[in-house]
């Protein structure tokens, strides 16, 4: 975050900032320019081993923690972790979300594995993910703000997509005054007529969403006519459509 701050304080007015911490991050791996690259200061911590050569021959190869101890002693910077059992799980889950105020990298959750590599891999997988760990997402940051305005987007294919408009307000580290309400049936149940309050919210720290409606004032008026091309509209299968496309 601090060099976020830092790259984006440098940057002219008149230049395009960085919008949040990943796209500062993702950035120097598309540039040509090796030199302009390191001025970034982008550091990578390592939070799994996939394969190494002979690793099982210097290592005992069968624990997590001998996983990060073996990437630590070659010169990686690894993930923050404890071992943990009955005993400290959740003294220690309290910990890592009170240090959530204090961290300089952004984090979204917390992953619990079983440092037992053998045993978690004799458990399987479901169709898309191993049964040898759970991960679990902190409670998002919540600010509430009041809508000022509903736009209607025009996409390629002919669909009308609501956006909120709202109040800026700051939310992880950044500010934003807009979110996508998606389709139809979100807008309905939401109830955003202008001045309603909401309360905003930031999905995986990067996409703002509303969460909910604190206060409405009214239902979210669907427009009869396109802006942009001005043709009739019509609601098809909970999507906005220009009638025609």
């Amino acid at each position: 975050q601090s060099e976020f701050n830092r790259v984006n304080a440098a940057l002219p007015e008149t230049e395009a900032k960085y919008k949040n911490p990943r796209n500062l991050a993702s950035a120097p791996v598309r540039l040509f320019d090796a030199k302009e690259s390191s001025t970034r200061k982008i550091t990578a911590y390592a939070f799994d081993l996939v394969y190494a050569d002979d690793y099982d021959a210097i290592s005992d190869g069968n624990s997590k923690a001998s996983q990060f101890a073996w990437l630590s002693s070659v010169g990686f910077n690894v993930v923050q972790h404890d071992v943990v059992d009955e005993n400290n799980i959740v003294e220690t889950i309290g910990k890592y979300e009170e240090m959530l105020k204090h961290n300089d990298f952004p984090s979204d959750g917390l992953v619990i594995i079983f440092d037992d590599e053998a045993y978690g891999k004799s458990l399987g997988m479901t169709g898309k993910f191993p049964r040898n760990g759970i991960a679990f997402k902190w409670k998002d940051e919540t600010v509430e703000s009041t809508i000022r305005s509903i736009e209607w987007s025009a996409s390629r294919t002919g669909l009308l997509n609501p956006v909120a408009i709202f109040d800026p307000v700051e939310i992880e580290g950044t500010t934003v005054s807009r979110a996508s309400i998606h389709n139809v049936s979100i807008a309905e149940s939401l109830k955003l007529g202008i001045g309603s309050k909401v309360e905003v919210y930031k999905a995986n720290l990067i996409i703002p969403q509303i969460a909910k409606t604190t206060k409405s004032t009214g239902e979210t008026v669907i427009p009869a006519l396109c802006p942009v091309c001005g043709g009739h509209t019509e609601i098809k299968i909970n999507q906005v459509k220009v009638a025609g496309n």
